[in-house]
This record gives C-alpha cells, sequence and structure tokens, in this order.
C-alpha cells in the first residue's frame, strides 16, 4: 500500500482507497458528534478536517433525513421503515460475524465473534417481541406442571376415596 501522498488523488474530492463505507462512517461520526452538541469547529478540529467539509456532511445528512421523513410521513409505514432497516442491520452484522467465524481458526477471535452473534440474535429476539425464557424459567416451570400434574392425580384419587365410601357393600343373608 503506498503513502498518504500516493493515495491522494490530484482532483478534488475523496482520497483514492477511502470507500464510501469509511466516507459513510465519517459522516455518521461528524452528525453523531454535532447531535452531541458540538460546534461544526469543534467537530472539524477533532476529526482534523476541514470545517467546511463538516458543514457540508450535516448539510447532506440533515436532506437525507428531510428526504426519510417525507417518505415515511404515515407512522405506520415510518414504524415500519425503522424496523425493517434495524431488522436488515442486525441481520447483516450477524450474518457477518458468522462468516468470519468459519473463516478464522483463532480461538480469542472465534469467541469474540460468536459473542457477536449470539448479541445480534438477543437484539432480534427483543427486536420481533421474542423472548426467551431463562434456564431458571424452564425448569420453574417444569416443577408447576409437575406439580400440576400431581394435584390432578391426588383429586382423582380423592374424588375415588369419596366414592368408595358413599357406596355400602351390600352383604348377603
Amino acid at each position: 500500500m503506498g503513502n498518504a501522498l500516493e493515495m491522494h488523488d490530484s482532483r478534488a474530492g475523496r482520497p483514492r482507497g477511502q470507500t464510501r463505507r469509511l466516507a459513510e462512517e465519517q459522516r455518521l461520526r461528524v452528525y453523531h458528534l454535532s447531535l452531541q452538541g458540538y460546534s461544526e469547529g469543534e467537530i472539524a478540529q477533532g476529526l482534523g478536517i476541514n470545517q467546511s467539509s463538516v458543514s457540508r456532511m450535516l448539510t447532506l445528512l440533515r436532506r437525507r433525513n428531510a428526504e426519510w421523513f417525507q417518505a415515511n410521513k404515515d407512522p405506520d409505514r415510518r414504524y415500519q421503515a425503522l424496523f425493517k432497516e434495524s431488522y436488515d442491520g442486525i441481520t447483516a452484522t450477524v450474518v457477518e460475524a458468522w462468516r468470519l467465524y468459519h473463516r478464522t481458526e483463532q480461538a480469542e477471535v472465534k469467541s469474540n465473534l460468536l459473542g457477536r452473534v449470539q448479541h445480534g440474535i438477543g437484539l432480534c429476539c427483543r427486536l420481533l417481541g421474542i423472548s426467551a425464557p431463562t434456564l431458571q424459567e424452564l425448569h420453574w416451570e417444569q416443577q408447576v406442571a409437575d406439580m400440576e400434574n400431581r394435584a390432578d392425580e391426588l383429586k382423582k384419587q380423592l374424588e375415588e376415596l369419596r366414592l368408595s365410601r358413599q357406596i355400602i357393600p351390600i352383604t348377603g343373608p
């Protein structure tokens, strides 16, 4: 890989090699810092970029937000769009972590990736409103079911006992 001067295109724009994903990540960092109350100048200084770049990024993101809200005026549609974006993002993260898990041999990396998969599945469950019981909850549910079955058995035995006492055997002459 070349040095920073070789990577920089002589034309205006993004440096060669900086992907759209990285550019989007930087825009989102700028946006989050703005939401936290930092000024454009403070953001620019903190990230080592021009204040005019920060301003352009914020303008672009605010325009995207306005377009999104315009397209999703209806609350149900907005909810569906947010739900889908959340679900798709979680799913993409889980799929990527699982793919990387199968490609690596390092135990520590595998453990980290497996944790990401598990976390992503947990997020999906919460998003979908699915709550998986804990082992302790499962144990107590089984205990309750066993007690209910035993109570039913005892009720039957008690009823049989009551009936047997009501019937008086007829003894012969």
